[in-house]
């Protein structure tokens, strides 16, 4: 199995938003390294985001407006080059306006 194609459970919206919740938790370099997984199906940031980018359409598919899919994406890679600068603390507020943006834009 190939790091691209291990997705940590996302498969369906709800657990989307879970993952939100670890990478809120785990960011930017608290990661929590499981045994039973390979070194390249190991969560660290690049591998997060990775996932809430290729996941996305998860989100997509919930969207009451499509127009709104592009300011949450800017959102989300705000949040990551945050983390990558070594934000940390704008890069959590920023993760979780990235939360708050999918929830007020997505049909229950």
């Amino acid at each position: 199995m190939t790091t691209q194609s291990f997705d940590h459970g996302v498969k369906h919206f709800d657990a989307y938003i879970g993952f939100i919740t670890v990478v809120l938790g785990d960011a930017p370099d608290r990661w929590i390294r499981e045994d039973f997984l390979t070194e390249e199906q190991q969560l660290n940031l690049e591998r997060a985001f990775e996932i809430l980018r290729t996941k996305f359409h998860l989100v997509e598919e919930r969207l009451e407006r499509r127009s709104a899919a592009p300011k949450i994406l800017e959102t989300l890679e705000r949040c990551y080059a945050a983390y990558k600068a070594g934000d940390g603390r704008q890069g959590a507020f920023l993760i979780q306006d990235f939360e708050e943006l999918i929830l007020k834009n997505t049909r229950r």
